[in-house]
């Protein structure tokens, strides 16, 4: 089942804020319930995110991800 709403704000390592949505767009639904988002990450830090949903199906889930700096040109 669908949920009514699908977002994922996404805090890159310099503290900067981006919400994509289904709504918009800017987030894939793979199948029933299931959606996504591809994010090019070039900054070497901590990334966070926090997948939300309303209505049908609805919640959240948050978790982080490191982007090491890169060790060959």
């Amino acid at each position: 089942m669908d949920p009514g709403t699908v977002a994922l704000a996404l805090e890159l390592p310099d503290g900067t804020v981006t919400t994509y949505t289904y709504a918009g767009g800017t987030v894939t639904k793979d199948s029933v319930g299931n959606y996504s988002k591809d994010v090019s990450v070039t900054t070497p830090g901590t990334y966070q995110y926090r997948w939300t949903s309303t209505g049908t199906g609805q919640g959240s889930e948050e978790g982080w991800f490191q982007v090491r700096p890169r060790k060959v040109a």
